[in-house]
């Protein structure tokens, strides 16, 4: 008896070993992960955290972005900086010449990784809006990590946010 329980006991330790090896190591594809945020659908359950440009209509997101000064590859490149200067975070895909990112960032203890694309567009003499959304790979409820991250980002980012009034809502 006592030879089954260890042989139970070790097969649950590799499964549950096995798990955290396939969530920390998983690719992450490019093709399917570096996608035009403006086309987004939240995903069912809260997982994601979505937020608009600016001048869009809300069409189920969680809020509208403001307009900033500076040009669009500007405020990419500065969300881009922000972003790998906090830990377990790496750009897969874009440049900020394009205005168009996709980063990925892991949790410190099982490295589950949430992905975040970034699109921006100039919307006039010296003023950019943004499309970003971020979302968790695995699960149904991220508990306010995607909206955390998203509002640490926007608010660490030296771009001055010149319409505040278009901001999202906390």
């Amino acid at each position: 008896m006592i030879n089954v329980l260890r042989a139970l006991g070790l097969t649950l330790l590799a499964i549950a070993i096995g798990l955290v090896l396939v969530i920390r190591f998983a690719p992450m594809r490019v093709d399917r992960w570096h996608v035009n945020p403006e086309l987004a659908q939240k995903q069912p359950g809260n997982n994601d955290y979505l937020l608009r440009p600016y001048g869009a209509a809300l069409n189920g997101a969680d809020g509208i972005a403001g307009v900033f000064q500076g040009d669009a590859a500007s405020l990419t490149f500065q969300l881009q900086k922000t972003a790998l200067a906090e830990p377990r975070t790496r750009l897969i895909a874009g440049d900020s010449q394009t205005g168009f990112i996709t980063l990925v960032q892991r949790s410190r203890w099982m490295g589950f990784p949430d992905t975040i694309t970034i699109m921006t567009h100039d919307i006039g003499s010296d003023r950019a809006t943004l499309t970003i959304w971020s979302r968790s790979r695995y699960g149904t409820n991220d508990f306010g990590v995607n909206k955390a991250r998203v509002t640490r980002w926007l608010d660490a980012s030296p771009m001055v946010l010149i319409d505040p009034a278009a901001a999202p809502a906390p």
